[in-house]
């Protein structure tokens, strides 16, 4: 089944608000708060790899490994961004 545009529209305001929620907490005099989102996400992508039907049937550490890593992309983004606006926000300072 195709993608359609209202579709794909969600998607990307979805991305967007994810990332400005990131660059607002990231911004915070309180350290802590950027992270809540990397650690939820991270979380998050870990548990449904591990829970997946594909998981249980790899025979290879690397193929495991490796998808854990795929799943963990956007923590790592989010991370990015985290460590970007708290360089930003310390030269400020």
């Amino acid at each position: 089944m195709p993608l359609k545009m209202t579709d794909l529209l969600l998607i990307i305001i979805v991305i967007f608000s994810v990332l400005g929620l990131q660059v607002f907490l990231s911004m915070k005099k309180e350290k802590y708060f950027g992270l809540i989102l990397p650690i939820l996400i991270g979380i998050y992508s870990v548990y449904n790899v591990l829970t997946s039907d594909f998981y249980s049937e790899m025979t290879s550490r690397y193929y495991r490994y490796s998808s854990i890593v795929q799943a963990c992309i956007p923590s790592i983004l989010l991370l990015v961004v985290y460590f970007i606006c708290r360089f930003v926000r310390n030269k400020k300072e």
